[in-house]
Parts: C-alpha cells; structure tokens; sequence
C-alpha cells in the first residue's frame, strides 16, 4: 500500500511542494505503523490474559507471549491462549488491509488521457 501511496501524494503535490508532501507522508506512514502495531499488541494481550483469566489462571506476574516450558502441566493451556490471541492479530490485520484496499478503490479516479 505505502509504494502506490506515495507515487499518488507525490504526483498530485506542486514540485515546489515536493520536499513537504514527502515529509508528511512518511510521517503518516510511521505513525499508521506504530498506531497498528500498539493496538493489535494490545487487543491480542487481552485476548490472551482474558483466556486464561476465565478458566481460572491467575494473572499475577503474567505477561502477553510468556509462556511456561513445554514440560510443565500448564503449557498447552497456555499455548492455546497465544494461538487464539495471535488469530485475532491476525485476523485484524486482514481486516484493515481489506479496508485499506477498499479505501483505495473508492478514492482511485479512472485515467483520461
């Protein structure tokens, strides 16, 4: 998305505008990036505290991706709740990439030469 972006921020900007519509642009991208990434962290930390919280797991000292080693009891019910915390990363990311494209068709105007 960020390659047809910015062809598209960069052609329709003036060429004395050129330096300030990069600049604006790359700021967007990095703060979608960062915005993307501090959400979908944080929805998938809840999903996976939720999880073991509601069959019973106390969440003291427990943190989102920390799982127990492999031999102990509790390592597949904590697996579990990664794998279901990581689909619905996932499962987000589609999502807005889906809207992304979306957005993109909606705004894209057809090429009269």
């Amino acid at each position: 998305v960020v390659a047809p972006l910015t062809t598209a921020v960069m052609v329709s900007a003036p060429d004395n505008q050129s330096g300030a519509a990069s600049g604006v642009n790359n700021a967007a991208s990095r703060l979608a990036g960062l915005f993307a990434i501090a959400i979908i962290g944080a929805v998938a930390s809840v999903v996976y505290l939720g999880e073991l919280k509601a069959i019973g797991i106390p969440l003291d000292d427990l943190r989102f991706g920390v799982l127990p080693d492999a031999g102990q009891t509790d390592h597949a019910v904590f697996e579990q709740a990664f794998l279901s915390a990581y689909q619905v990363a996932l499962s987000i990311a589609a999502i807005w990439g889906v809207l992304a494209a979306l957005t993109a068709l909606a705004f894209m105007r057809p090429d009269h030469h």
